[in-house]
């Protein structure tokens, strides 16, 4: 029963990636945190230097663009960075040469993020600045280099939106992003930063294929999915594996709930899949949610009693009201108006 439920889950799981492709063939490598502007993208990419290069200076700022002060760059972090840290990822090699891995891109992105937060420049000086703080020459230049290309890299990624989201199959979308990718970096470089990424999406790709295939039976779906599945590296399938877990745990628990399992029963299954531990944190759970069902079904029945009693009218809701305010903490009540709303159960102001 539980290989059957992590079968169904995990079909589940292979759509959602392949709309997460979707979604970063249109949209992640081009309206994503920061796309420099195409003044911007003509300088870095004029001004780029190959990393084989010694670079001692950033790479410039558009003309347009006054250069970002020292006190800009040290001023306090944007909100979505905040309480966060900035994965020290930057390696080099016994000839102090930038190591090249998915890891830089994850570097940049990370202040990219804030786009929309703070200016262009600023996050582009923010950027060059944290690279001087963790990388001396010659792989300072190097990073800041890659940083260029990966800018006019997203702004020609902008630019091709449109062509991305009328290919109608991820496959498609993939290979427009790959060779836009190795028009700004050399193909060793693309396969170093992006190649990792790439062949996961490409398994992810035809995986969705195989999914909408109608065509195959169960069996032949099944299989043809494992086989694609194999052809990742060991670190990704163990990735997904433990991504999909939560899910497939749901699931094996949701049918056996459907087929009579008593709750010593649940306990024993969780304990031989997730451990003693995460079945311990699991059963407080339960005892969470089943004590929350309870106050909402309880509020649910006085609010019905409420309105047999006093029918339409402001003074029926000002008492729901009360009885939301009473029963529930305030950020309790925003829980209960989106359940009871999704239910077809609004709370009217």
């Amino acid at each position: 029963m539980a290989a059957r439920w992590q079968k169904a889950v995990g079909a589940g799981v292979l759509v959602a990636g392949a709309a997460a492709l979707w979604l970063h063939g249109g949209n992640a490598s081009s309206s994503g945190p920061l796309g420099a502007s195409r003044a911007e993208a003509a300088a870095t990419s004029a001004g780029t230097r190959s990393l084989g290069s010694r670079a001692t200076a950033p790479a410039a700022l558009p003309s347009a663009q006054k250069p970002v002060s020292e006190g800009a760059i040290a001023a306090q972090s944007p909100r979505s960075l905040q309480g966060t840290d900035v994965d020290d990822a930057l390696r080099v090699d016994d000839r102090g040469r930038l190591i090249l891995g998915p890891e830089v891109i994850r570097f940049f992105n990370y202040f990219l993020s804030a786009t929309g937060e703070e200016s262009d420049e600023t996050i582009r000086a923010r950027i060059l600045a944290a690279i001087r703080e963790r990388l001396d020459e010659p792989a300072a230049g190097q990073a800041e280099a890659l940083l260029g290309r990966y800018l006019a890299l997203r702004e020609a990624s902008r630019d091709m939106s449109d062509r991305l989201t009328q290919e109608a199959e991820p496959s498609a979308r993939l290979e427009v992003i790959r060779r836009m990718r190795r028009e700004h970096f050399t193909s060793d470089e693309a396969e170093a930063l992006f190649g990792a990424e790439e062949q996961e999406s490409s398994v992810a790709a035809a995986q969705s294929e195989v999914m909408r295939n109608e065509r195959l039976s169960a069996e032949e779906r099944d299989a043809k999915l494992d086989a694609l599945e194999a052809q990742l590296p060991e670190a990704a399938r163990e990735a997904r594996a433990e991504a999909r877990r939560p899910a497939e745990q749901l699931a094996e628990e949701e049918a056996m709930r459907a087929e009579g399992a008593t709750a010593a029963e649940l306990h024993k299954h969780r304990v031989a899949t997730v451990g003693v531990e995460a079945a311990g944190r699991l059963q407080a759970l339960d005892q969470e949610r089943n004590a929350w069902e309870q106050r909402l079904e309880a509020f649910r029945q006085e609010r019905e009693k409420l309105t047999r009693a006093m029918g339409d009218g402001d003074a029926q809701t000002v008492a729901v009201l009360g009885l939301l305010e009473r029963s529930f903490s305030p950020p309790e009540q925003l829980r209960v108006r989106a359940m009871l709303k999704m239910r077809g159960e609004p709370i009217e102001m």
